[in-house]
Order: structure tokens, then sequence, then C-alpha cells
């Protein structure tokens, strides 16, 4: 397994950034990205529906983040 990253930040960082994790996550709301981002840093927190997606973007990239950081745990 993978380099577990333990913070919403570095998972943010290590997908390339706000604008490509916007695009991944666009199905989320109507919510204008760059207030939403900021606020997932800011909690330390991703909503618990973009769990599936994010996770598989790590896992391809040989990474792992703890379920915690989308409030499951």
């Amino acid at each position: 397994m993978g380099k577990q990253l333990n913070t919403v930040g570095e998972v943010i960082e290590e997908l390339g950034g706000h604008q490509v994790v916007e695009e991944m996550t666009a199905f989320l709301s109507k919510r204008r990205p760059i207030s939403r981002i900021p606020m997932w840093k800011n909690r330390n927190r991703f909503p618990a529906r973009s769990y599936t997606v994010l996770q598989r973007a790590l896992q391809k990239r040989g990474k792992t983040a703890p379920a915690v950081l989308w409030g499951m745990a």
C-alpha cells in the first residue's frame, strides 16, 4: 500500500490542486468551487459523497487517506 495522506490539503495537492478536485467533485453541489474547496480545507473534511471518487483517484496514484477525512470511522 502507498503513502497515506492525512489532511484534506494533502489530498487536494496530491490530486492536482483545487481546480482538479473541483472538476472531480462538481456533481456534489451547485456552490461555486472557489468557496467549496477552501471550506473543505478549513474543516479538514470532505463531504461523504465524495469518498468513492476521491479514494479511487488516490488509489490510482498509489496513495491512501483515512476515512475520517470524510467523517467516517
